[in-house]
């Protein structure tokens, strides 16, 4: 059964200004982007400083942070496919913005779509993929190796796409697709192993 769902990346997709919980995007520099879930009394280091989640929590998005000491600045962003590609630890190689979009293109997708992706990986491809068939379709996800199908099932998980992604661990070339509905999918994308 596909549920509908809103292509929420967080409860920060909904809103302009950052809150408890919400996952958002510290760009360090133009090159460097790094995921933080905001939690009350947390902060975290870098090379601008020290930040307390207690100073983002509650700006808007595109705000410009600074540290209560002395160093330089962050730029706190709302979450995005594009920019979670970019934030991602590498577990695998990541399928970058300009292939994503032909993908997406290739495969005709549309809101409402079911796709079946073998290759989960870093969930990179797998967060755009649930943007592109939101609020109605749905993402089969399958990945052979175990620790990076449970990596990935708990970020879609935090990150609030249960509703639009269904990952599984399974080797798709031994077990095929077993999480799939019986109705089939719309189109499939394979990222398997040479």
């Amino acid at each position: 059964r596909i549920r509908r769902a809103s292509m929420d990346i967080g409860a920060a997709a909904r809103s302009e200004v950052a809150s408890e919980g919400d996952l958002v995007l510290v760009a360090e520099g133009l090159s460097q982007v790094r995921p933080t879930y905001l939690r009350r009394g947390e902060s975290f280091n870098s090379k601008n400083g020290m930040f307390h989640h207690d100073d983002m929590i509650g700006k808007p998005f595109g705000s410009k942070i600074v540290p209560r000491g002395a160093g330089g600045h962050v730029t706190m962003l709302k979450m995005t496919p594009e920019l979670w590609t970019e934030s991602l630890p590498t577990r695998t190689q990541i399928v970058r913005g300009a292939d994503i979009a032909a993908v997406v293109m290739g495969l005709h997708l549309r809101p409402g779509c079911v796709v079946v992706e073998s290759g989960t990986g870093s969930g990179s491809m797998t967060t755009s993929l649930a943007r592109t068939v939101a609020p109605t379709g749905h993402v089969y996800t399958y990945e052979f190796n175990a620790s990076r199908a449970q990596a990935a099932s708990e970020e879609f998980a935090r990150n609030r796409l249960s509703d639009l992604v269904t990952a599984t661990h399974a080797d798709a070339c031994a077990d095929g697709f077993p999480a799939t509905p019986l109705r089939g999918a719309d189109a499939v994308f394979l990222d398997l192993p040479a």
